[in-house]
């Protein structure tokens, strides 16, 4: 089986908005992909959760994952010590999520193995992956009137972002 390393960053503004994203890396023998997504009315474990939901979802084959977070929380939940998987009581924190990741793996046919390693994370989402990238927390409203406008120019979000980073840098 292919083997695949993803990493994931979480960030909540738990107290205020509690809008929060993640950053994730997943690398392979073939490359790296990086990615982010944005969520409102969340918490920072359904972020992890979110992320390695997002970022299985992108595998076409069984892998052998290692998942590695900044947090042992958001993943604690899912496994036993032993490695079988847990039943998960009706009234559990995040159960969608979970029930959700849950059937991910195990209908791809992957072996998952989460890892706590902060440092480790940290490094790849920032250091050894591209420290340009941004995240950008747009309301609902500006995200799909800019999806909208990328749709009618043949752009991504990405290239408007930088054409006006541009413009406003060389003002």
């Amino acid at each position: 089986m292919k083997e695949v390393n993803i990493y994931i960053k979480e960030s909540c503004d738990a107290l205020d908005t509690k809008d929060g994203y993640y950053i994730a890396v997943m690398t392979t023998q073939g490359g790296k992909r990086k990615f982010s997504n944005y969520f409102k009315d969340t918490t920072n474990y359904r972020m992890i959760i979110q992320g390695a939901i997002d970022a299985i979802s992108m595998l076409n084959q069984p892998c052998i994952i290692n998942l590695f977070t900044n947090t042992t929380f958001g993943m604690s939940k899912i496994r036993k010590g032993d490695g079988s998987w847990k039943e998960f009581p009706k009234e559990s924190v995040n159960m969608d999520l979970l029930l959700e990741l849950k059937e991910l793996i195990l209908k791809g046919g992957h072996e998952l193995f989460n890892f706590y390693d902060k440092n480790l994370v940290d490094e790849a989402v920032e250091t050894n992956g591209n420290p340009n990238h941004l995240v950008l927390m747009l309301n609902e409203d500006t995200y799909n009137k800019l999806n909208n406008k990328c749709k009618q120019e043949g752009r991504n979000i990405n290239q408007i972002i930088e054409s006006l980073i541009y413009t406003y840098l060389n003002e």
